[in-house]
C-alpha cells in the first residue's frame, strides 16, 4: 500500500491483536489497538483512522457491526473490515450489504488484509473523483443555464428591434428598404462644419 496509514485493530482476542498489531505496524503502518469496543473509542480520540480492522463477535454489549457503525459516524470515510469465522458469514455477509463493511474469514493472510485495504483505497479514490467531476458538470451546468438565459434575452430583444417582415416580402426587399432608411436619415452637423 502506498504510504503510512492509522489502522485500529479490535478483537477480544489479545493474540489477534497482536499478530495482526504487529504485522501491520511491520509494514510501517501506525496501529491502535483493543481488546473491547470501549476500550476501542476511547483509544481513537481525535486522531486520523483510515482503516478499522474489526471482530464480528466480541464479547461485549455491542459487536464489530454495531462498533463499526459508531466509529463511521466519527470518521465518515473509515474503511471498515469485519474479521469472522465462518459460522457468523451470514451475518458479515448482511453488515457488508447495509453498511458498505468489507469482511475477511479468520484465518487469514496479513496479505489479503493489505490487499483489502489497497482496494478499499480504490474504491475511495474513485468515489472522491466521481464527487469532484459532479461538482464540476453541476457548475457547467450552471454556466450553461446562465448562457442560455442571456441568449434567450438577445434573441428577445433582437425580436423587438427588427422590423415585421410583411407577408410575401422577401428578405432581398427588407434589406434594401432598410439601406434606404440608413441612408436617407439626416447626418447631424458637427460643430467643425460650422467653423469652415
Amino acid at each position: 500500500m502506498d504510504g503510512a496509514i492509522t489502522v485500529l485493530v479490535v478483537d477480544d482476542d489479545p493474540m489477534v491483536v497482536d499478530l495482526v498489531g504487529e504485522s501491520l505496524a511491520f509494514q510501517g503502518h501506525t496501529v491502535i489497538t483493543a481488546t473491547g469496543p470501549d476500550e476501542a473509542l476511547a483509544r481513537v480520540g481525535d486522531d486520523v483512522l483510515e482503516f478499522a480492522v474489526l471482530d464480528l463477535d466480541l464479547n461485549a454489549a455491542i459487536d464489530g457491526v454495531e462498533l463499526g457503525n459508531r466509529l463511521i459516524q466519527r470518521y465518515p470515510d473509515l474503511g471498515i473490515i469485519i474479521m469472522t469465522g465462518y459460522q457468523n458469514l451470514a451475518k458479515v455477509v448482511d453488515a457488508s450489504r447495509r453498511f458498505a463493511f468489507t469482511y475477511l474469514i479468520k484465518p487469514f493472510q496479513i496479505d489479503q488484509m493489505v490487499a483489502l485495504m489497497e482496494r478499499i483505497n480504490r474504491e475511495r479514490a474513485l468515489q472522491a473523483e466521481n464527487r469532484r467531476l459532479n461538482a464540476a458538470l453541476a457548475e457547467k451546468e450552471k454556466e450553461i443555464a446562465a448562457l442560455r438565459e442571456q441568449l434567450e434575452a438577445a434573441a428577445t430583444a433582437g425580436k423587438e428591434e427588427m422590423p415585421v417582415r410583411p407577408r410575401g416580402a422577401s428578405l432581398q426587399a427588407i434589406r434594401s428598404y432598410q439601406r434606404q432608411q440608413r441612408s436617407s436619415t439626416p447626418v447631424a452637423e458637427s460643430p467643425d462644419d460650422d467653423a469652415t
